[in-house]
């Protein structure tokens, strides 16, 4: 399908690491795309390790390498060969912890849905070593945050930032979305979530309803309850949107979904989408992966993407992921409020919703401050509008007058 918002695949992979990464992204079961070369130009090895390390792509750019090593150094491959040993075990102790948390949470009548992490890379790729993951994500209902966070301190698990009272816990579970704990040796995190993102973006993306089309994947004899495929690549698209694009690794999870599950519904895909507040980002996300990676996508859905998703806006914060420039910060990212996010939501109340949610949502450091009672929760709203707005002012006019005596 040719257009003229296509994205400048050719432009953004010309440099030969990234040209690199690019066949690795399309590395599987021994496949890979369309004339699987090395680049002939000289690749500096050390930066390709470090952009594989960046983007989550240490594991495939190995296995990429591995079948196609004609000239790569010796002591490059060894050291791939290292970080992929390192990930597979990593993942295996991730992965069993996973279980055994999953497994706490049934037992104590809380139901869990994993999220991402060892889930997804079991669903998606069917082999635990092919995929970097740092943490674990458990999605549970909001009434039951707090006795789940009991239980992970009953297995030593402590909260990445100090308690909360009671009090500014039950104000958090209202405006937040996740909770981190830490394992007692440091190794393991486990980000605890009772909704999907933070409250401050318009999405509408009910837990209920994950709950109830939850499937089922096994590793070694037990079973780990995920969300179902079709929700995923709504999540999965609407998730890499709202990070940026900071790693690449997000278009090979959309692409290896969409290549290994034919049954998607991708009417009922962009209905969902649009009733969640996010067709834009899916429409972007499909582009990205039919451009960079040839997804097959079905030619109607990329001819509505062509028209809707602002593929110009994405190409640039692509750009920025891929380190081809790095703007200055303006006034409103120093407030969390992203231009590229704006470019991104539906509708102009989905925009609107976003900036002020941007301004008063508070923080778990919010929460810390102040300790109101939640009959008067609506305090902390003002208490985080004031602190954005005179923290970014001062940080504003600081960088006015370094600049003017540069």
């Amino acid at each position: 399908m040719t257009n003229t918002l296509t994205l400048n695949t050719n432009t953004l992979f010309k440099q030969p690491e990234y040209a690199l990464l690019r066949q690795s992204m399309g590395y599987s079961d021994k496949k890979t795309l369309p004339d699987p070369r090395i680049p002939e130009h000289d690749i500096d090895w050390t930066y390709l390790l470090d952009l594989a390390e960046k983007h989550g792509l240490s594991p495939l750019l190995f296995l990429f390498l591995n079948e196609h090593n004609q000239s790569v150094p010796d002591t490059i491959l060894d050291q791939l060969r290292e970080r992929y040993q390192a990930n597979a075990l990593r993942n295996r102790i991730l992965t069993t912890e996973l279980i055994e948390v999953l497994k706490l949470f049934n037992d104590h009548e809380i139901t869990p849905l994993a999220y991402k992490g060892p889930s997804l890379t079991l669903h998606a790729y069917d082999d635990l070593s092919q995929r970097q993951f740092g943490d674990l994500d458990i999605l549970i209902n909001e009434e039951y945050v707090q006795k789940a966070s009991e239980l992970l301190k009953q297995r030593y698990y402590h909260r990445a930032i100090p308690e909360l009272t009671t009090r500014q816990e039950q104000s958090f579970i209202h405006t937040g979305h996740e909770h981190t704990f830490i394992s007692p040796d440091q190794l393991i995190h486990i980000d605890l979530h009772w909704s999907l993102s933070n409250r401050r973006f318009p999405f509408l993306m009910a837990t209920d309803t994950l709950f109830k089309r939850a499937q089922n994947c096994q590793w070694q004899g037990s079973n780990i309850n995920h969300i179902a495929t079709q929700d995923l690549l709504l999540i999965l698209c609407m998730h890499a949107n709202k990070d940026l694009w900071r790693k690449l690794i997000w278009i090979c999870d959309i692409d290896r979904i969409i290549r290994k599950y034919d049954n998607i519904d991708w009417k009922l895909l962009v209905q969902q989408a649009k009733y969640a507040h996010c067709e834009k980002m899916l429409y972007i996300a499909l582009r990205f992966s039919y451009d960079i990676l040839k997804t097959p996508i079905p030619d109607e859905i990329l001819k509505s993407a062509s028209i809707i998703a602002p593929i110009k806006q994405g190409e640039k914060v692509l750009q920025i992921s891929m380190r081809y420039y790095q703007p200055v910060k303006t006034y409103l990212q120093c407030m969390a409020i992203q231009p590229y996010i704006l470019s991104t939501c539906d509708t102009w109340s989905d925009r609107i919703l976003y900036i002020s949610r941007s301004l008063v949502t508070p923080t778990e450091c919010d929460m810390m401050k102040f300790n109101i009672p939640p009959t008067l929760h609506f305090l902390y709203y003002f208490t985080t509008f004031v602190r954005k707005i005179s923290f970014c002012t001062t940080r504003f006019f600081k960088r006015l007058i370094f600049n003017r005596e540069q």
